[in-house]
């Protein structure tokens, strides 16, 4: 019985990192994905009225990341 539970404990444990590493990575993708100027442009619409015409906006390197 030990063993068993000790066996299943490393499984889950393995699962469960390999779980964490996913959700990691994905949010590292969504993050890329949803901080380029091609997404803010075309799905925020307050990016033109707002942000855009900011001066810290336009010196920054923002707005030539792609």
């Amino acid at each position: 019985m030990g063993r068993f539970l000790k066996l299943s404990g490393i499984v889950m444990g393995t699962i469960g990192l390999l779980v964490g590493i996913a959700l990691v990575l994905t949010a590292e993708k969504i993050d890329r994905l949803t901080t380029t100027d091609a997404f803010c442009g075309s799905s925020c619409h307050s990016i033109q009225a707002y942000i855009a015409s900011e001066q810290t906006y336009k010196t920054s390197l923002h707005p030539y990341s792609t």
